[in-house]
């Protein structure tokens, strides 16, 4: 009977386990309501084919199992997901070795003598998942690029926890193996389950408190980019006014200058053609009949000048409708900046900016711009190539957000043969938005 509970238990922590790992690597494509049932179905089937008895079977089973809810649950390739139950099962292996082997020489035991004791059977499976469960977390920590910020003064002492934990299920072991009373192991057993499963779920619930930091840290910064874009485009726009009115009055002054001097000086006359000609070109173009849209890809049009980026823009039919200009900067802002950030480091540099108004009320942005890798992505999000990790994504999200807001879209997609990425948003008119 201890043995059913032992292998039972075992399994269920295992799962516990496994989706801990999965719910911080991948995103979840279901609510807990459908994965929680699945990662249950998946324990019953392992331990099922555990009663087989055949060790082999058994890692064969895990690695089967978990890939497949991985694939089912989250957002994962069929790669990932089995290199990802392949590293899980190799740390769930090196945990049993390592309590199994160290339980021997601790206790000076025999493995075989081990494992005929359903009470120590027991005992190494509860310090083995708990084992298996810090390796896990260890890992997560190391590989889900989680922001270093992130490890904060509250997450070492933490590791406090299951050290004592450990330590505890060691003293209670001894007191029962010294003292020979079943109730005291029962005692034992049961306070040893819960201190394992305490262990996951405080340190689940600090990586849910981590995670949650994280994206109020990044919700704060994109509040902030979007308050110091409607400050700086604001600046901008009376810059451009007074620009114009300046470019103005020379180009008049120089013009008069011009007819003051024909057929008394034709060097001085041509001088000052060729100076009023230069101030013609300083002055800003109108690509559309949107002065946000024009002020953006003017600016654009100057990055892309200076980085050696070969920009060509078609908007004269923007037409925004109703939506509010910061909502039109942050998200052409955005568009453009990933576009440059990726078109930069690129062999054929370019940048191809479109914007096209349909009758139905429905405008439709579009970016193709040169990039030599595809860009790598984390949780439907970019990852940009700033030290600040807090940085990534946060471009993105804001675009979504804007695309939703009014009913629209955003897709992205990747050509390897062309070594071209576009950037595709739909915005319907603001009458039809979902508010």
């Amino acid at each position: 009977m201890i043995s059913s509970v032992c292998y039972a238990l075992v399994f269920a922590v295992e799962s516990f386990i496994s989706f801990y790992y999965f719910d911080f690597v991948f995103e979840r494509k279901f609510s807990l309501r459908i994965i929680a049932p699945c990662f249950a179905v998946s324990a019953l089937i392992q331990y099922a084919v555990s009663l087989a008895g055949v060790p082999t079977l058994n890692a064969l089973g895990f690695l089967v199992c978990n890939c497949l809810i991985c694939c089912i649950c989250c957002k994962s390739r069929i790669k990932s997901a089995l290199f990802s139950c392949f590293v899980l099962m190799l740390l769930m292996i090196a945990s049993e070795l390592i309590v199994i082997y160290g339980f021997s020489v601790i206790y000076n035991t025999t493995v075989s003598a081990n494992i005929k004791n359903e009470y120590v059977l027991l005992y190494q499976s509860i310090i083995t998942k708990l084992f298996y469960f810090i390796l896990v977390h260890l890992l997560i920590r190391i590989s889900s690029k989680a922001d270093c910020a992130g490890i904060n003064r509250f997450s070492l002492p933490l590791a406090i926890l299951p050290v004592s934990s450990v330590l505890i299920i060691d003293y209670s072991f001894r007191l029962c193996v010294r003292y020979q009373t079943e109730s005291l192991f029962k005692i034992a057993l049961t306070e040893s389950v819960m201190l394992l499963f305490t262990n996951i779920v405080v340190y689940y619930i600090h990586e849910l408190s981590l995670r949650l930091q994280a994206e109020n840290s990044r919700m704060f910064l994109e509040k902030q980019k979007r308050e110091c874009d409607i400050s700086y485009f604001d600046l901008l726009k009376k810059q451009n006014e007074n620009s114009k009115l300046l470019i103005h009055d020379i180009t008049k002054h120089l013009n008069t200058i011009m007819l003051l001097s024909r057929g008394v000086n034709p060097e001085i006359e041509g001088y000052v053609k060729s100076l009023a000609d230069d101030f013609e070109i300083f002055n800003p173009v109108e690509y559309s009949k949107n002065q946000i849209v024009n002020l953006i890809t003017n600016r654009y049009y100057s990055i892309c000048r200076e980085r050696g980026i070969t920009f060509v823009a078609d908007v004269s039919e923007a037409d925004f409708g109703l939506m509010e200009e910061y909502e039109i900067t942050a998200l052409l802002e955005n568009l453009l900046e990933n576009a440059v950030e990726a078109a930069s480091p690129s062999k054929e540099k370019f940048i191809d900016f479109s914007i096209v108004t349909r009758n139905i009320g429905f405008t439709m942005i579009k970016i193709i711009n040169s990039s030599d890798r595809e860009p790598k992505m984390q949780n439907g999000l970019f990852l940009t190539n700033k030290s600040d990790s807090l940085y990534h994504g946060i471009g993105t999200k804001s675009v979504r957000r804007i695309a939703e807001k009014y009913n629209g879209s955003y897709e992205t997609s990747y050509n390897e043969k062309n070594k071209t990425f576009t950037s595709l948003v739909g915005i319907a008119d603001k009458d039809k938005a979902i508010r």
